[in-house]
């Protein structure tokens, strides 16, 4: 074998192995590449798995609010309903007279009358209902004939009211 055989042998193998080393060191860069973008595909596949599962547990608590505010919401109207129903039913002191003489002293005359519609056609069920059950009337007077003289001079058996009990308020002078 000649000379320049061996120098062109040598050479191959050297272009050869410069060549492999090249191909090397790109295989271990793509390597490195395929291994960095593993990472970021599992790196976005947690952060997006974290964000599912904060998505989910924000809407269950979403759910659970949505469903408190309806409980509330519920109960806001019985509670208003109540307070409604309380107020129609709560009884007033209503003045028949408010002139007062000195020495009168506050009676309170229970005054009702059995068909209300009678008179006002037009009322609405709470009031014919209220004169139906009777409804307290403050009266000033001296004594208690003479305030029940003055509730049956406002409210005449005539026109179908019945004037009741007479009795002596009994209540401070705030509630006046």
């Amino acid at each position: 074998m000649s000379l320049s055989l061996w120098i062109g042998v040598l050479t191959g193998a050297a272009a050869v192995a410069q060549i492999v080393g090249v191909v090397q060191r790109r295989v271990k860069g793509v390597g490195r590449q395929d291994e960095e973008r593993r990472r970021q595909v599992a790196d976005a596949s947690k952060a997006v798995r974290e964000k599912a599962m904060l998505t989910l547990k924000l809407k269950r608590e979403e759910r659970a609010m949505l469903a408190e505010i309806r409980e509330l919401a519920t109960a806001i109207d019985k509670g208003e309903a109540h307070v409604a129903h309380v107020r129609a039913n709560e009884e007033f002191i209503h003045v028949s007279d408010e002139r007062k003489s000195p020495g009168d002293q506050a009676y309170i005359a229970m005054i009702a009358h059995p068909d209300f519609n009678r008179l006002a056609k037009a009322a609405p069920a709470e009031v014919t209902r209220s004169w139906a059950n009777g409804r307290q009337y403050l009266v000033w007077a001296a004594n208690p004939k003479i305030a029940q003289a003055k509730a049956l001079l406002r409210h005449p058996a005539e026109k179908g009211y019945v004037v009741g009990d007479i009795t002596l308020f009994t209540g401070g002078p705030d509630e006046l």
